[in-house]
């Protein structure tokens, strides 16, 4: 099970609350203006790994390493490691790919839970397209 480094979480954690400002995964509705904590941003983070449906190895250009991206069936996205012993970051992939737009986010919970699966599959599709993420593997785990 991938571990967050004290100074990622950190650093990750602080920019979901100042980016995501309008997506229900880190400001939930039913919470009275509330954030979720950062241990619920950890527990959210595995369980995107656990419960992922979807793997994807893949070459990250930027960073000049092999890396691991997990899907749940809600599109909550964890990138690892290829290992997968840390996580490199978490969030929740929109309509559109990633947005901090209420809008945006509601219009990707509303989807089918195949439709969200063909959204995560055209967005690794255009992370290689870009040659973002070279060499990319995609295997289904249903």
């Amino acid at each position: 099970m991938p571990t967050w480094s004290p100074e990622n979480i950190k650093r990750h954690y602080k920019k979901r609350l100042e980016e995501d400002t309008d997506c229900k995964k880190v400001y939930p509705p039913n919470r009275s203006g509330g954030a979720i904590s950062k241990s619920e941003y950890i527990n959210i983070s595995k369980k995107s790994t656990q419960k992922s449906w979807v793997e994807v190895l893949f070459y990250h250009e930027e960073s000049g390493e092999y890396r691991k991206s997990f899907a749940d069936d809600e599109l909550v996205l964890s990138i690892t490691t290829e290992n997968e012993r840390r996580f490199i970051t978490c969030y929740h992939l929109h309509e559109g790919g990633f947005s901090p737009f209420r809008s945006e986010c509601e219009k990707t919970m509303d989807r089918t839970k195949d439709d969200r699966k063909e959204l995560f599959e055209r967005w690794v599709e255009n992370k290689r397209k870009s040659e973002e993420w070279i060499d990319v593997t995609l295997e289904r785990r249903e």
